[in-house]
């Protein structure tokens, strides 16, 4: 391949190309656009960055892959990852973007179809439901009965409790929750170990000094094993170092092989490249990318008594998983350190279980 010849690319808008001696650098953004011109000058980085229509990212990081490793030679480095805080910054835009069409009135949170067409939904679709992404997010309520469930309650001081009192009734939901509106009988439960359960349900519902808190676990029921749930949690524990390392050795051994064939060959052949498992490997690193990111920069306390603003764009996503064909959803605390909750859309998949714990703090 020559110095100066060119590796063209249309298609989507969502990459910005910088390219010089040293870089090939794929900003990924927004959604389409015209397209993307790769000059091959002796080239030693691809640079990734999240997101945009995933195909032509998956598409793109192939094609360079091959280009490289005809190109011979070592590198220290295959890929540069080192964009991550504009990323950030551009992901927390367009999550701010998605949040004021609903501000507006521009957008309902159950208008799903209209919803794909803003530009964070757009993408985090285009990555998760068009090419698979989502597999990895995906469990079966069965998966976590290993877990404990439990569900608390700010009482009164002089009421009686029971059973009943952990069960959500819409006459009583008067407030927005975080993936579901006034009125919505929705099951949030907090998940974990058995030790754990009780403290992160205390600081989710915000239990002040002398209040007094009610605490029951719950039981999955067996007949919905087979239920789908999406668990946005799967990237909290991973570093960002742990998610590019997968793609960087790969890299490296893609051009140590074509090297080693060389030298049993003594030819230089075109490259053949496993694009699947290449696929595979990109769709990784996007999911953990996107989801750790998601975490950092849009799961975070509600700073503000305006629930209904904030709340309404994560009750849009269940809307989104819902269409899908998902029942529940695990999410992060942003209360509770290390905290994690489960909604589950119908409440009958999980009955009250166990001695009521009634305490004042």
């Amino acid at each position: 391949m020559s110095k100066n010849e060119i590796f063209s690319l249309r298609g989507n808008k969502s990459i910005k190309a910088v390219f010089d001696s040293q870089v090939v650098r794929l900003d990924v953004i927004a959604p389409r656009v015209v397209g993307l011109d790769y000059r091959c000058q002796r080239s030693r980085v691809v640079r990734l960055d999240v997101f945009s229509d995933f195909a032509e990212v998956v598409w793109s990081g192939w094609m360079l892959i091959k280009q490289l490793r005809n190109m011979g030679g070592t590198m220290a480095h295959f890929f540069d990852f080192s964009n991550r805080e504009n990323v950030e910054s551009t992901m927390k835009k367009t999550w701010d973007d998605f949040r004021a069409t609903f501000a507006r009135g521009d957008l309902q949170y159950d208008e799903v179809d209209k919803a794909k067409k803003i530009t964070f939904l757009k993408v985090y679709d285009d990555l998760f439901c068009n090419h698979s992404g989502i597999n990895y997010l995906t469990k079966s309520l069965g998966d976590i009965d290993t877990y404990s469930i439990g569900r608390g309650a700010k009482l009164k001081l002089d009421e009686d409790v029971d059973y009943e009192r952990f069960i959500p009734k819409k006459e009583y939901i008067t407030d927005d929750n975080r993936f579901s509106p006034p009125g919505v009988e929705w099951l949030y439960l907090a998940l974990g170990s058995r030790d754990s359960v009780q403290n992160t349900a205390k600081q989710e519902i915000g239990i002040l000094s002398r209040e007094r808190f009610g605490f029951c676990y719950f039981n999955l029921d067996k007949s919905f094993s087979e239920k789908k749930i999406v668990d946005l949690t799967v990237a909290e524990r991973v570093e960002f170092t742990d998610i590019n390392s997968v793609l960087e050795n790969y890299g490296k051994y893609c051009l140590q092989e074509e090297i080693e064939k060389v030298l049993r060959t003594g030819k230089i052949a075109d490259a053949e490249i496993d694009r699947a498992e290449f696929v595979e490997l990109l769709t990784q690193w996007g999911v953990y990318t996107y989801r750790k990111l998601l975490s950092e920069q849009i799961f975070l306390p509600v700073k503000t008594n305006d629930k209904k603003l904030e709340y309404t764009p994560f009750q849009a996503m269940a809307k989104y998983f819902m269409s899908l064909e998902y029942d529940g959803i695990i999410y992060g605390s942003t209360v509770c350190p290390d905290g994690k909750n489960i909604v589950l859309f119908d409440k009958n998949m999980a009955h009250p279980v166990g001695a009521i714990t009634d305490i004042r703090v």
